[in-house]
C-alpha cells in the first residue's frame, strides 16, 4: 500500500486545422494519448535477523522481528540524504544506500537470563513500514493518426513510447537486514533492480473496417 498515488489517463485530438488537399490529409486525424503514474514508494520494513532469539525467531525467522534504533535516533534518522541517484549509487558501491546504518544498534541481549546465564536477544524497538522506498514518476504516451479510406474503413498508425522520458524507476530495497549489514560490511538499503524498463518505442499499423 502506498501513501499517495495518482494515475491520469488522457486523449487529445490535436487541433491542426482543416486544410484542403494533400496538406489536410497530412495534418488531420492526429491524436495524443497517454497514462501518467505518480506515486510514493512502498513502505519498507527494516528487520534484524540477529534479534528475537529468545523467542525462537532469529536466523530464518528474523524478518519477523524489527531492528533496534540507537539511543537518540528516531524514524527521521533512518533515511539517507541526497538525490535518488546518489543514494542508489552509494548502495551499489557498498556504502549505505537508501537506509542509514548508523541509526541502528545491536538488539537487546541477555533477555531471560538467570544470574547472567542463558537468555538471548529480544525484539527491536522500531516499528514496521517506517521508511518509503523509491517513488515512481512514469509517463507512457502514444501518438496516433487515423487515415480515412472509405466511409467504413480506415487505417490507424500508432507510435507508442513507454517510459517516454527514460527516467529510471527504481524497485524496492534489496537489503533491509541491519544484522546482515553488520556481518558482511555491505550497504544497507541497496537497490539493484528497476520497476519499469528503460524507454521502449514501438510502432503499429491497424486496418479498421
Amino acid at each position: 500500500m502506498r501513501a499517495g498515488r495518482a494515475i491520469v489517463n488522457y486523449v487529445w485530438n490535436l487541433p491542426f486545422g482543416h486544410e484542403k488537399g494533400f496538406l489536410g490529409k497530412l495534418t488531420e486525424g492526429w491524436s495524443w494519448s497517454g497514462v501518467t503514474t505518480i506515486q510514493d514508494g512502498a513502505p519498507q520494513d527494516i528487520h534484524d535477523s540477529g534479534d528475537a532469539g529468545i523467542f525462537g525467531l532469529s536466523s530464518g525467522g528474523g524478518n519477523l522481528s524489527s531492528a533496534t534504533l540507537c539511543p537518540g535516533m528516531t524514524s527521521a534518522n533512518v533515511a539517507t540524504s541526497g538525490s535518488t541517484t546518489q543514494r542508489v549509487t552509494n548502495g551499489l558501491l557498498g556504502k549505505d544506500g537508501w537506509i542509514n546504518s548508523a541509526a541502528f544498534c545491536a538488539p537487546p541481549s541477555n533477555i531471560g537470563a538467570i544470574s547472567g546465564v542463558g537468555g538471548g536477544t529480544g525484539f527491536g524497538n522500531m516499528g514496521f513500514g517506517n521508511i518509503l522506498g523509491p517513488g515512481q514518476n512514469n509517463w507512457d504516451m502514444s501518438l496516433a493518426k487515423l487515415i480515412k479510406i472509405r466511409e467504413s474503413q480506415s487505417l490507424q498508425f500508432r507510435a507508442e513510447f513507454f517510459n517516454t522520458f527514460n527516467h529510471p524507476q527504481f524497485s524496492t530495497l534489496a537489503n533491509t537486514d541491519a544484522n546482515a549489514r553488520a556481518q558482511n560490511g555491505g550497504g544497507l538499503g541497496t537497490i539493484t533492480t528497476l520497476s519499469v524498463n528503460p524507454r521502449v518505442i514501438q510502432f503499429g499499423l491497424k486496418y479498421l473496417f
